[in-house]
């Protein structure tokens, strides 16, 4: 944050215990709810699968969830596909299959299909009326790898993951009158069963070897556990039992008298146990109970817990009857300490602005006070110096001599003893006049050139004070255009070369040992925005890292003046920087919520959040501190925390990017793909294809950040698109070809330099192939040309017929011309006649087209000439021969002309 302006096992236990168990900070790291697509069930079990799922049976189906979205299974419309959608039992067979079981059946689900085969259901006879004979109540995994599974009634099955094959086992018999509960194999391949009332003994072959003693008045045993110690306990209404396999004898934990139902062992091999007083963790390492009481009912609501099971990074899922599902996560080992209001400290105050340490204490500067610790005691003390207000905070300590503290805060600067706690205005303790009380105290260099020096930035100019004198001074500082005089500074470091480096607001450069001030602003000239500067650390000869507030970490040659990103190098999101600290392996980069560990020897980068660990999801602006023998300290707005930097390690190590789904749609169907590697070729008409991205990080609940871009076969790849608080990339309009879709995503916060790649084909109608375009275009052209060729041949047949037809008729009008004939032509469909009239009998021009109805014949005539021409017509008569009288319009006379 910002600041502002039984037995001996028994009797080991009862010493190593306090009477009581005690209270601890949150353990909850995530709650998944309705909110993530959980239906508000009860959580029977809890399953992982190999690509980095979460299965939950439930009372309302079969679930299935990543770090983005919890999906039902099962449910196909608005049914489920099984016969029960109360699921009670789920276990893992192989890598890609999933044994799920319900209230009267058994399901083999298919992770890659997406499909249920039914293995054993109840008799015809038996439907009408159910009894809990084939409902598998208990699972374990044998040495040989087989799967047992008992049943309510007692029976025992096994199942071999590789044939897949269910069978009943013929050695195994028990009271089908009983209700059976447990089934364990121990680590020498013995067997124990149990009902809720009867603990026995088997061998491998289901021969009976003894019984236990137990009976109603001890309680209902719940579960039976084998620890990775290969110890034995049985969890039962009225406590926990340590089970002796050799005696056949049950020792109570005198510890834990609550009702217990189930256990699960971690990484560290530290125990995990549920309660109806809460949940119960049992260091191994120093055999200290500590119980959660209200966490997860506060946290996810769960009343009584149902399954518990630890994933491959060490995390505890539980899930019972409530509300959610949870993610447990104990005190990572490099926490070595934390200070708040809570037991044991007690702080006053959790803003933790300012630290430091010497011997068993510990002063912490937060608003309003100083809380000193004693370490030794677990105890805290509040100190409030003399004029300073609620508002005030102290945001530097550091050490004036061997009895007394200087405190620089927002009231200017305070001298407290170390040993009485008393306080005092420095003024007052140096015999000065000056305690800077009208100016904001930012930060406190010790000169290591001048070791009896202390150098104070402050809102109004830079000060310092020397060993023996009365009163601080103020640093004279021009920049050769202006006095810096009352300029506010942030970080003081003496560097090589023996130059004093002081960077504010928008001011950077050194004193030289001639006590000259050099500017060095021009190496921001081609920057956009000056950054300010607010922390300074030599890394190496003529190397200073520069931290600022709003552009990251820069790393500066004071030889060359080159300036470079770190954060771009590093690929990391840490724009604002508060703290940099050297140690003696590792250069160390604080963020607003990170802590960034650049190994000195490798140059490896690491990241390190709120979910690795830290009690807080923010720290403050330069509280820290370091020392060697002791830790880390570190301050934020929840209290402090001392870390061990060498074992800080992410609490998921697998956290890389996948896709959680590939939905294609159709105009008339949906096709959803729960493992996308199924699907290589998208068919020809999707309108649209979504994928629905998830990260393997758990405890990551914050809005997805990634970079994305589609990238064609033979295309150019084309820049990523930032992706903020979305976990869906739908895409559309998509032309036939080989795509890869690319993520570049977060590590651990550090984002990834090689992409995750999703490769799938995207298929086209046939009739817009190449091949079947270039074929219609060959048959086309063939066709055109064929058909080209045929009009040709029959055009030059038409204009040969033509031709001879031209020379018929030029040959028959010569004829007629000389027997002084003329043509005449009947043209059917206009009812025209068309005359030749060379010889003018009809009169003086050549050719005269008439209607048939038009043509003057003599009245006597008409009759016969109409007959005869009809029968012409229409086929009765081959020839015509007929003479009749004529009228000649030009001199009206009566002639009479013969047609043949």
């Amino acid at each position: 944050m910002f600041r502002a302006v039984f037995f001996c096992f028994v009797s080991v236990i009862v010493y190593s215990h306090s009477a009581a168990p005690s209270s601890a900070a949150d353990i909850v790291q995530r709650v998944f709810t309705a909110r993530d697509g959980l239906a508000n069930a009860t959580i029977q079990d809890i399953s992982f699968d190999h690509y980095g799922f979460v299965w939950l049976a439930t009372q309302q189906g079969l679930y299935r969830v990543s770090n983005s979205k919890a999906r039902r299974i099962d449910k196909v419309g608005f049914d489920s596909v099984l016969d029960d959608e109360l699921i009670t039992i789920l276990v893992n067979s192989g890598q890609e299959h999933l044994l799920v079981g319900t209230n009267s059946s058994l399901y083999l689900y298919n992770i890659l299909d997406n499909h249920f085969s039914l293995l054993l259901k109840p008799k015809d006879n038996e439907t009408a009326h159910l009894n809990h004979s084939i409902r598998v109540v208990a699972t374990q995994r044998q040495i040989d790898g087989r799967l047992l599974l008992l049943t309510y009634s007692g029976q025992v099955y096994y199942f071999n993951d590789t044939s897949q094959q269910l069978s009943l086992s013929p050695s195994h018999s028990f009271d089908n009158n009983l209700t059976w509960r447990n089934a364990l194999e121990l680590h020498n391949t013995q067997y124990l069963f149990s009902t809720n009332n009867i603990l026995q003994l088997h061998q491998a072959d289901g021969t009976f070897v003894g019984l236990f003693p137990w009976s109603d008045k001890n309680g209902s045993i719940r579960k039976l556990f084998q620890d990775k110690q290969q110890r034995v306990w049985m969890l039962t209404s009225k406590g926990l039992y340590q089970v002796n396999i050799d005696s056949l004898t049950v020792q109570l934990v005198p510890e834990i008298p609550y009702y217990v139902e189930q256990m699960d062992q971690d990484l560290n091999g530290d125990l995990w146990i549920s309660s109806r007083a809460g949940l119960i963790f049992w260091s191994q390492e120093n055999n200290i109970l500590t119980l959660y009481r209200d966490e997860l009912k506060q946290r996810a609501n769960i009343d009584y817990i149902h399954d518990m099971a630890v994933d491959a990074n060490g995390l505890l899922w539980i899930g019972g009857s409530g509300d959610g599902l949870a993610v447990i996560a104990g005190k990572p080992s490099f926490l070595i300490d934390d200070y708040s209001k809570k037991p044991p400290y007690l702080l006053d105050n959790e803003m933790v602005w300012s630290v430091h340490s010497e011997g068993e204490k510990v002063w912490f500067g937060t608003d309003g006070g100083l809380s000193v610790v004693n370490a030794q005691n677990q105890t805290s003390t509040m100190i409030i110096p003399s004029g300073f207000e609620l508002n005030d905070s102290i945001y530097a300590i550091e050490s004036l001599d061997l009895d007394h503290l200087v405190l620089a805060t927002t009231s200017g600067l305070y001298v407290v003893n170390k040993l009485t706690n008393t306080s005092t205005r420095f003024a007052e303790w140096s015999g000065g006049k000056e305690s800077l009380q009208d100016r904001v105290v930012i930060s406190i260099y010790r000169d290591e050139l001048f070791n009896d020096v202390m150098w104070f930035a402050t809102t109004k100019g830079l000060y310092y004070w020397k060993n023996g004198n009365d009163d601080l001074k103020l640093q004279v500082l021009a920049d050769g255009q202006q006095s810096l005089d009352k300029t506010s500074f942030n970080a003081i470091l003496r560097g090589d070369q023996d130059r004093l480096w002081i960077a504010g607001g928008k001011h950077f450069g050194y004193l030289s040992t001639t006590n000259q001030y050099v500017s060095k602003l021009d190496i921001f000239a081609t920057f956009t925005n000056i950054p300010i500067i607010n922390r300074l650390l030599q890394v190496a000869p003529n190397i200073i890292w520069i931290g600022t507030s709003q552009q990251g970490v820069y790393q500066f040659n004071t030889q060359t003046d080159e300036i470079i990103s770190l954060d771009q190098q590093w690929k990391i999101d840490c724009k604002v920087v508060f703290f940099l600290q050297d140690t003696e392996t590792d250069h160390i980069v604080g963020c607003a919520s990170a802590i960034i560990k650049v190994n000195k020897a490798t140059g490896k980068v690491s990241s390190f959040s709120h979910k690795d660990g830290f009690i807080s999801d923010e720290f403050n602006e330069s509280a820290k501190f370091y020392d060697p023998a002791k830790g880390f300290f570190v301050g934020t707005p929840d209290g402090a925390m001392l870390i061990d930097l060498n074992k800080l390690a992410p609490r998921t190590v697998n956290d890389k990017v996948i896709l959680e789904s590939v939905s294609v749609f159709y105009e008339s169907n949906t096709e959803v793909y729960l493992i996308p590697s199924q699907l290589s070729q998208v068919e020809p008409g999707a309108s649209l294809i979504s994928f629905q991205i998830a990260i393997l990080d758990y405890l990551d609940d914050k809005p997805m950040t990634i970079q994305y871009r589609l990238v064609k076969n033979g295309s150019d790849s084309g820049n990523y698109v930032l992706l903020e608080g979305q976990s869906q990339i739908n895409i559309t309009g998509l032309s036939a070809g080989a795509y890869a879709l690319e993520l570049l995503y977060k590590r651990n916060g550090i984002w990834s330099s090689e992409p995750f790649q999703y490769r799938f084909t995207v298929k086209q109608f046939w009739w817009r192939s190449q091949q079947f375009i270039g074929a219609l275009i060959f048959s086309v052209l063939l066709i055109i040309t064929i058909f080209l060729l045929f009009r040709q041949r029959q055009i030059n047949r038409f204009k040969l017929m033509n031709h001879a037809l031209v020379e018929s008729d030029e040959r028959l009008r010569q004829s007629l011309k000389g027997s002084d004939s003329d043509l005449w032509e009947w043209h059917q469909s206009t009812q025209v006649l068309s005359l030749d009239n060379r010889g003018g009998v009809l009169g003086p021009e050549p050719h005269i087209d008439v209607k048939l109805a038009d043509i003057p014949i003599h009245q006597d005539d008409i009759e016969r000439i109409t007959s005869i021409w009809q029968n012409f017509v229409i086929g009765k008569a081959e020839t015509l021969n007929i003479e009749y009288r004529y009228q000649n319009k030009h001199d009206h006379q009566w002639h009479w002309l013969r047609i043949k």
